[in-house]
């Protein structure tokens, strides 16, 4: 069990640390494009503290879900396609079903509902 938390903690700052260089490489190669930020800075940080934690909140969710399937499995060709299926299948499913509860499930869409 501690392996699995080691792995999952690592994952996080894994995550973390890819979501803060994406938003840190998207700013610099606006203001050298010499585009304004299109907001003061503090609205900026703020949306941009709120983006990080709900992007790795939500992928660790999936992520979360796949170390359970893994646990149950023991197989990590599973684990690895659930992490794919997961989200992809949710919304496949929510559209062609309509069923508009599935919203609460599908992470990636609430995350682009919050970045609205």
């Amino acid at each position: 069990m501690s392996f699995v938390l080691s792995k999952y903690v690592v994952m996080l700052i894994d995550i973390l640390a890819a979501m803060v260089w994406y938003f840190a490489v998207t700013l610099v190669t606006g203001m050298l494009a010499g585009r304004t930020l299109g907001s003061t800075i503090g609205q900026l940080a703020n949306f941009t503290g709120t983006s990080l934690f709900v992007i790795t909140f939500f992928i660790s969710v999936v992520f979360s879900l796949a170390i359970i399937v893994l646990i149950a499995t023991k197989s990590l060709v599973i684990a690895a396609v659930f992490v794919v299926v997961w989200p992809v299948g949710l919304s496949i499913v929510r559209l062609v079903t309509a069923w508009h509860w599935l919203i609460y499930l599908d992470f990636f869409l609430m995350l682009l509902l919050e970045s609205v």
